[in-house]
């Protein structure tokens, strides 16, 4: 989702699946421990269980960018680290709408397991045969509803943010510069709405890690904004896809 690809490790994971090399990096399990750590209290197994569900989840959201960047010409390969994971081709040449499509394809992977968990739940009724497959429900629909929708916010380098860069402008430069400028206004929002919710408990996802997370999304994209003013190639651009 935001991360950038991470240097290798001895602890990596890696295997292939449907053709794209696949590499878990040591953090994506800590950091998915973190932020499961409330359901601890349910369980060491009951916190194994979000583990696992993030895992699934994250991986399902970067295939649908791999299938698509494959279906535009691209050689993917999937990272999971840190706070979610990134699908990375490195081909470029391709056209606006092909780079908003390969945006919109994680988000709609992600919202599209969630159709399938509650139309499954609706048609067979599986969540409540026990205690874990209540967990495993509730884990699914957040996961993949809530994180999806945060993925889908304006702010840059989310998808939402990499479409909204693609979309406004022709000029890299130019859609950049207004996609940092939505972004720290969006992150601003989103800080100030998850300081009330932390009070008010308004939202199912964990207020004070949105919050931090949307702070330091805020920074970045000031600090981009600000490295902006100044010359800029854009043959590098570690954000592209």
């Amino acid at each position: 989702m935001i991360s950038l690809e991470p240097s290798r490790t001895p602890y990596d994971l890696e295997w292939r699946m449907f053709g794209f090399p696949i590499r878990v990096n040591p953090w994506f399990w800590l950091i998915m421990a973190m932020l499961g750590g409330r359901s601890l209290q349910f369980g060491f197994e009951v916190l194994l269980l979000f583990v696992l569900v993030a895992f699934v989840s994250v991986l399902v959201h970067e295939l649908g960018h791999a299938f698509m960047m494959r279906r535009f010409g691209g050689i993917p390969r999937i990272v999971l680290t840190g706070f979610g994971g990134v699908a990375i081709s490195g081909t470029g040449g391709r056209t606006r709408m092909e780079r908003i499509l390969i945006s919109l394809a994680g988000p709609f992977a992600g919202l599209s397991l969630f159709g399938i968990v509650v139309g499954s739940d609706a048609l067979f009724h599986w969540a409540e045969t026990s205690r874990m497959t209540v967990f495993a429900y509730v884990f699914l629909y957040q996961v993949n509803l809530y994180w999806n929708i945060l993925n889908l916010l304006p702010v840059f380098p989310l998808d939402g943010g990499q479409v909204v860069r693609n979309a406004v402008s022709r000029s890299e430069y130019t859609g950049l510069r207004l996609a940092t400028q939505v972004s720290m206004v969006t992150c601003g929002i989103v800080v100030m709405y998850c300081f009330f919710a932390n009070q008010l408990n308004w939202i199912p996802v964990d207020p004070l890690f949105t919050g931090v997370m949307f702070g330091l999304l805020g920074y970045q994209n000031y600090m981009i904004y600000q490295q902006l003013n100044g010359p800029r190639s854009f043959s590098d651009d570690p954000f592209r896809r």
